[in-house]
């Protein structure tokens, strides 16, 4: 018998949502739904990604498909960085990083860098330079590089030697929701374990500002940033803390957008969908519907148990 031989099946925002009504009767077989009935469910839809990018809805995958490996930047003599979108310091994916290095020395105020590599690199980048004082400078790529040539928005305050490293990357992190695991990594490549402060080890500490090889950290994710408190400030920028984090579900904001979970867990979100709507058009929840929306996210939260952490489920 012939297979599809298909492996992405995907499901978009509306397609959920249109699951959703149907389970509650609002929405016949090939209706169309109406605008306000979508972007009433798009609103609490992405209320249930947000709730469910958690890990504490008591799946012990801890939601593996959310996990980024994230690099901090340190900076000579600071021990406190604030991570985010608008946030000062920096903080990037694995992924979309380039570590490279200089093959020209550049001067104080140098507009332009000679780089090793110019892989990926593309205006507005972020790109951070080691200079001879132990300084990051930090600015953008101002245009395209000309052959090996980058050209800086901001020029450089001190001089650096040919050799010094150079970090490129292009969109600053979402503050991660947890840190898994953590890492130091210094200027040779050599890595080892960071150690896990809590708020009333770190705020114990009594010389934070002392210089050395920070050994734990304390992180509080906030509102609008996420904030790393490490127990030493930092004495070297070209070390690095490097960590595998619980990062936030992306929204759905289109109608035509898949969801930001995998295809085990679309039948779960579609049934919750259809439970948080059913109130609003006064529809019953029936014990069938709980049945359905409980078995769905049962099947979700087991996936990947090899990986994961026990956990209990409550006959009641």
């Amino acid at each position: 018998m012939a297979t599809s031989g298909s492996y992405d099946f995907t499901v978009t925002r509306d397609g959920l949502i249109k699951f959703a009504l149907r389970k509650i009767g609002v929405l016949a077989r090939g209706q169309t739904a109406k605008a306000e009935d979508i972007l009433d469910a798009a609103f609490a839809l992405n209320l249930i990604i947000k709730q469910w990018q958690d890990r504490s809805d008591g799946a012990p995958s801890i939601k593996m498909w959310l996990r980024k490996r994230l690099v901090l930047f340190l900076q000579d003599s600071q021990y406190e960085y604030h991570v985010g979108p608008s946030a000062a310091d920096h903080c990037a994916d694995e992924d979309d990083l380039l570590e490279t290095t200089t093959t020209a020395a550049a001067s104080s105020g140098a507009s332009t860098l000679t780089l090793a590599s110019v892989s990926d690199v593309a205006d507005t980048n972020y790109i951070g330079l080691y200079q001879d004082n132990g300084v990051i400078h930090w600015t953008t790529v101002d245009g395209a590089p000309a052959g090996n040539v980058v050209t800086l928005t901001d020029v450089t305050s001190y001089a650096a030697a040919s050799g010094n490293a150079v970090y490129v990357y292009s969109t600053k992190v979402q503050p991660p929701l947890y840190i898994l695991t953590r890492y130091y990594r210094n200027e040779n490549g050599d890595d080892w374990e960071v150690g896990d402060l809590n708020l009333q080890g770190y705020d114990a500490i009594a010389d934070k500002d002392e210089l050395g090889t920070p050994a734990a950290f304390y992180y509080e994710k906030q509102l609008d940033e996420g904030v790393f408190y490490l127990d030493s400030a930092a004495e070297d920028a070209r070390d690095q803390i490097r960590m595998t984090v619980h990062y936030p579900a992306q929204d759905v904001d289109l109608s035509n957008e898949n969801i930001d979970f995998p295809a085990v867990w679309y039948r779960a979100l579609g049934y919750m969908l259809a439970v948080d709507l059913a109130p609003e058009y006064e529809v019953p929840i029936t014990n069938d519907l709980m049945t359905l929306t409980t078995d769905a996210a049962l099947i979700a939260r087991n996936s990947d148990p090899e990986t994961s952490d026990l956990f209990f489920q409550s006959e009641a």
